[in-house]
């Protein structure tokens, strides 16, 4: 509608955010295709109406991997989840209770 258009850009937050993917460090399938470029699309984003980005995480090192990269946000634009996805719970059963607590230190 007009009304939307005289607004700007629609603003949503992105609720999964795979920005740990290689693809934002220029790998592609193992392979280099171009340089870093998570900078970029992050500016993209915001530009499009973007206001937050919740970075999501699978294991305790992309926990602490995602973390990271939000401490270094000087924006407050990213924020991480602290979890295991389903698909990889053989982690937190190899891990046991040490790893469950090293999850809950990070929440």
């Amino acid at each position: 509608s007009s009304e939307m258009a005289d607004n700007g850009p629609l603003r949503s937050i992105d609720i999964g955010g795979n920005m740990l993917d290689t693809m934002f460090q220029g790998v592609y399938r193992g392979k280099e295709k171009h340089g870093a470029d998570l900078p970029q699309v992050l500016s993209r984003a915001k530009l499009s109406g973007v206001i937050a980005i919740m970075v999501t995480a699978g294991t305790l090192t992309e926990s602490r991997k995602a973390h990271l990269l939000c401490q270094n946000d000087q924006e407050n634009f990213l924020f991480s989840t602290v979890g295991v996805h389903p698909t990889r719970c053989d982690e937190l059963e190899e891990g046991g209770e040490q790893y469950l607590q090293d999850l809950l230190e990070m929440a």
